[in-house]
Formats: C-alpha cells, sequence, structure tokens
C-alpha cells in the first residue's frame, strides 16, 4: 500500500522510532489517526530514511472483546 509515496503495508500499525534531529524537522498538524498518514507525507516530503519492520499483533479474548 502506498500513501504519500512512502511504501508501508499499514500506516497505524506499529512503533514509530524517530531520531531528534528529525524529529525536530518534522511538522504534523493532524489530530486522530490522521497524523500516521501526515507522518509518511513529511518523511517522504524531507527525504528521511525509514524502515518497515513488522509487527506481530496478539489478539487475547480480553482484546476481541473491546
Amino acid at each position: 500500500m502506498v500513501f504519500y509515496g512512502a511504501d508501508v503495508s499499514d500506516p497505524h500499525s506499529g512503533y514509530r522510532v524517530i531520531s531528534l534531529p528529525a524529529l525536530r524537522k518534522i511538522t504534523i498538524t493532524a489530530d486522530g489517526m490522521h497524523y500516521a498518514n501526515e507522518l509518511n507525507e513529511q518523511i517522504q516530503k524531507l527525504g528521511f530514511h525509514y524502515v518497515e519492520v513488522p509487527v506481530h499483533i496478539r489478539y487475547t479474548e480480553y482484546s476481541l472483546q473491546k
């Protein structure tokens, strides 16, 4: 799936690790879950390097009740 030029499989799942110098250059104005799309847009716009690392989600009986 491609969002804003960043080829990621799911922009709303997983951890984000951002260096402090990069973080100082990123401007996020969105609230809610849309921030993830805006973050991907900023990464591409600013030419930052990124790596997607898969996450494994474990659904439990408790989490499925929510």
